[in-house]
């Protein structure tokens, strides 16, 4: 005959047991919810961010982006001051800052380049390019090596994505 002891040991060591099981359950239930909800914020960033480069207006500063001119830095500085042509200025300082942070967001890894180079257009290597003289000048200048460093960033990422040559 069993001791009633032996029987309590052994519903405390179940007891144990099955407590230790619903601990490992519900721990594998929350991590699954935490991922679920971290690609959920991702997916709502990414949505929020691919939402704001479409809006008409920042298409139209887009396009003046592209249609402004100068032949060197000092020009682009005294054509396009911060202080005394801001209108001016605005489609350089707007997409330059808005790839700027998409630039970040990829290499804090709140973002997935793979995502961004789904729906980003190639239109953001145009812009890119247009403005690289200009960025690395200023850094150079003002010994600012991070201007805009994220906005580069972007680019090498995506340009490896996408396949295209870097122009260094």
């Amino acid at each position: 005959m069993i001791e009633l002891s032996t029987i309590r040991d052994l519903v405390a060591i179940f007891g144990v047991i099955a407590g230790f099981s619903y601990y490992v359950l519900t721990v594998r239930a929350n991590q699954r919810n935490q991922r679920h909800q971290l690609e959920t914020r991702r997916a709502q960033l990414f949505t929020s961010l691919y939402s704001e480069f479409r809006r008409p207006e920042n298409l139209r500063l887009y396009g003046k982006a592209l249609n402004m001119n100068w032949s060197d830095y000092d020009e682009f500085q005294t054509k396009y001051s911060a202080l005394e042509h801001m209108e001016e200025r605005i489609p350089y300082s707007w997409w330059s800052m808005y790839f700027q942070e998409i630039g970040v967001l990829v290499q804090e890894g709140f973002i997935d380049i793979n995502i961004v180079a789904q729906f980003l257009p190639d239109a953001f290597r145009a812009l890119w390019e247009k403005f690289k003289p200009i960025i690395l000048e200023h850094r150079e200048r003002e010994n600012y090596p991070q201007y805009f460093a994220g906005m580069e960033y972007l680019y090498n990422e995506f340009s490896k994505i996408r396949g295209h040559q870097l122009n260094k």
